[in-house]
């Protein structure tokens, strides 16, 4: 798998798949494969490698106005895309996906008297000792 990002050529990859996270999505997929916790508000995007043959692959944080295409080396099997697990097309190997922002962004309301980290803080135990 090959990632270019605004049309420039940054990384190669074996691996069994590629997570591309908003923030509303990095706390689930992105996060269960190592990926970083990403606040609502941040404009970024995750690109996060799935079982990479190489220990060099890391989580790589990116503006959400990038440009990002994925293209399969010749070698590659072919390839499905899913969107929030649910199946959208299969590629073959001449196909490149490429992804960009939607110009219609989601829209969450939370009130204001709500601590938007305590969710995280209390799923993912944080502060709490690992031996009791």
């Amino acid at each position: 798998m090959c990632l270019e990002l605004d049309q420039c050529p940054v990384a190669r990859w074996i691996c069994d798949g590629v997570i591309l996270a908003t923030p509303t999505g990095s706390t689930a997929y992105s996060l269960s494969v190592g990926g970083p916790v990403v606040v609502p508000s941040a404009k970024v995007v995750v690109v996060n490698v799935i079982a990479p043959h190489t220990l060099s692959a890391r989580p790589l944080v990116i503006p959400e106005s990038t440009r990002v295409t994925l293209r399969m080396d010749k070698e590659d099997a072919d390839a499905a895309v899913y969107v929030d697990g649910v199946l959208q097309t299969h590629l073959n190997r001449e196909e490149p996906l490429e992804v960009t922002l939607s110009p219609h962004p989601v829209r969450m309301i939370l009130p204001e008297t709500v601590n938007p980290y305590l969710p995280l803080s209390r799923k993912l135990h944080w502060g709490e000792a690992f031996v009791r």
